[in-house]
């Protein structure tokens, strides 16, 4: 099944829960592992900054089943086990840019970048993407969409060279 682009409505944050992946090794998990098709995520985030491709954007997603999301969302993953370790600095530039192309793309507002765990409403089982990850603090982070602080040659150079 295909994500059409008004479908795409949540970016749903991870954490690889392993302290050192490529995005070969998530797919080998999940493809082998798991039986699943392909990768569950869209984007990988390496703790360098380093942004991999997944699934395409416009493939239904298989990173968090709750509330359908799968089916209105693109997952972005990082790289560590969050429950142990912040991301890095290079790993949150990288985040900021990403989501700033993804939200100019896609028109999500910053309300609607969550955490897996925050679709599982409360679910005390469920931490990622970690403990070490405040998502009201991620968002606050971003400047609202339309503000003066993005900047637009800046988002459409980092966009051609990850191809989305």
């Amino acid at each position: 099944m295909r994500l059409l682009k008004e479908d795409i409505r949540y970016l749903v944050i991870h954490t690889a829960a392993s302290r050192e992946a490529s995005i070969e090794d998530i797919t080998r998990w999940h493809v082998e592992e798991r039986g699943w098709s392909d990768v569950g995520y869209h984007y990988y985030i390496r703790k360098d900054g380093e942004i991999q491709k997944g699934r395409e954007d416009d493939q239904v997603g298989a990173h968090c089943k709750a509330s359908r999301m799968n089916y209105k969302s693109l997952g972005i993953c990082f790289e560590g086990h969050h429950d142990h370790e912040e991301w890095t600095r290079e790993q949150e530039d990288a985040f900021e840019i990403l989501c700033r192309v993804l939200q100019n793309k896609y028109g999500i507002h910053d309300d609607r970048i969550i955490g897996h765990r925050e679709a599982y409403q409360g679910d005390p089982l469920k931490t990622c993407p970690g403990i070490k990850i405040d998502m009201d603090e991620v968002r606050s982070k971003f400047p609202k969409l339309g503000s003066d602080k993005v900047n637009p040659a800046r988002l459409e150079e980092f966009e051609s060279n990850i191809n989305i």
